[in-house]
């Protein structure tokens, strides 16, 4: 596999599985933009992804474009518009405890370039009164190649799109 290299903009191919492929848009570093949109052979022709509807926005980690990113797409693909970071996220609350590393989270607007530990908090969650927001918005934690791809795959196959980590986090709900 082609060592891929971040370039804000730039169109990569996924490779979920042998018979699945899908595509993101690289955002800001370390956000990946991911659409509606596979294939099972990760050939792509003739895609307006303004047409596409996203999936979602996540922030991943090197391993997932060493593992997953099999190349950026050149041609047969365009966007004009720009795709932006969200603005709003779901940031964790540390629970010591000691039986899960996190519980509930707050809802934080992010700066992408700043980063989500500076985070502005806009609201503290509580799972039995604000699952619209905890199923609307993503997780501030960085996906590695292993968890996306599972997530991924269970969305194509299923089109259920289920973040296992909001489940762990939110234990209600």
């Amino acid at each position: 596999m082609a060592r891929i290299i971040w370039k804000e903009g730039d169109i990569v191919n996924i490779k979920l599985r042998n018979d699945l492929y899908t595509i993101g848009i690289l955002l800001v570093d370390p956000y990946i933009m991911l659409f509606d949109l596979s294939n099972t052979n990760g050939e792509w022709e003739n895609i307006d992804l303004d047409k596409v509807p996203t999936l979602f926005c996540v922030l991943i980690g090197r391993d997932f474009l060493q593992h997953s990113v099999i190349s950026k797409i050149k041609k047969g693909v365009k966007i004009a518009k720009k795709v932006e970071v969200p603005k709003y996220w779901l940031r964790p609350i540390d629970n010591y405890d000691g039986k899960n590393t996190w519980k509930n989270a707050q809802l934080i607007e992010v700066d992408p370039r700043i980063g989500t530990y500076y985070g502005k908090v806009i609201q503290k969650l509580v799972t039995s009164k604000d699952k619209e927001i905890i199923k609307k918005y993503e997780l501030t934690n960085m996906y590695g190649s292993e968890d996306l791809n599972e997530r991924l795959i269970h969305y194509f196959d299923t089109n259920e799109n289920i973040d296992s980590l909001k489940d762990e986090i939110f234990q209600a709900f």
